[in-house]
């Protein structure tokens, strides 16, 4: 699990989607939003998507995992990581997207 320092809690942040800035991947739509002290990201994965319970808290645990270790290379901002693929990845395709991908956000 990531430390509480990087966790985002949304459900303190009402206007959160309203306000960030967003862009989209083959497996996610990431949103972020203002400067922070150390990035602050949140993993968001529907039911509508991921049906199984255990498969949703699998992939939350991998994508925690992997922004974890890319903690010094994340913009320090506010990220939320939206899970938009109809299927499971593999640990490997999560980690390249999200190299690929996290450069994006401007600090």
């Amino acid at each position: 699990m990531i430390p509480t320092p990087y966790r985002l809690k949304l459900r303190s942040e009402q206007e959160f989607f309203a306000q960030a800035q967003r862009f989209s991947t083959r497996l996610f739509v990431i949103y972020h939003r203002r400067p922070t002290n150390v990035p602050q990201v949140a993993v968001i994965i529907p039911k509508r998507k991921i049906a199984k319970t255990v498969h949703r808290n699998k992939l939350k645990r991998q994508l925690y995992s992997l922004l974890y270790q890319m903690k010094d290379q994340l913009p320090t901002k506010e990220i939320v990581v939206y899970y938009k693929a109809p299927f499971m990845a593999s640990y490997q395709e999560l980690a390249a997207d999200l190299a690929q991908n996290l450069g994006k956000i401007k600090t």
